[in-house]
């Protein structure tokens, strides 16, 4: 009998990247992207992906999720994760509805509330004093007027 030899070869797992963890805004979508070039992709949960067969696929979830990614080379997998944080929208309370006699004038407050608010917003409309948050009867005149209370989060 002769002694025979067997080789074995060892073949090293794929680099695949997820990317850095990201934050959006609820409501919007946003571009995930892992490292290109390598095959049979599969993102993980799969429900709020525009593809979950590609290596760069829209998200769209409606809470935070963490999504795992694998693909393979030369029959070897590998994977990574990466977590969309989901930020709620914040909401705007502009107060209530108020009555005034003309020639009075009254400084309005409104209040944002939701994650990450930090500053105040804007009023608008009829009667506003340009650059102030304060509503003037001798502006305005006489009547009923809607107000505009804005929020924007920069």
């Amino acid at each position: 009998m002769m002694p025979g030899n067997n080789e074995i070869a060892i073949i090293p797992l794929p680099i695949i990247d997820a990317g850095i963890d990201v934050s959006y805004y609820y409501g919007n979508s946003i571009g995930l992207s892992a490292t290109t070039g390598l095959n049979n992709y599969s993102w993980t949960p799969s429900a709020t992906l525009s593809n979950s067969s590609i290596s760069n696929p829209v998200a769209s979830p409606t809470q935070t999720t963490t999504y795992t990614v694998s693909a393979s080379q030369n029959g070897c997998y590998n994977s990574d994760d990466i977590t969309v944080t989901v930020i709620s929208l914040p909401s705007a309370d502009a107060g209530g509805d108020l009555a005034m006699c003309f020639g009075d004038e009254i400084s309005l407050t409104g209040n944002p509330t939701g994650d990450n608010v930090s500053t105040f917003g804007t009023f608008s409309g009829t009667g506003i004093i340009s650059g102030t948050n304060d509503f003037s009867s001798s502006i305005s005149g006489e009547g009923i007027f809607t107000l505009t209370y804005t929020y924007t989060d920069v």
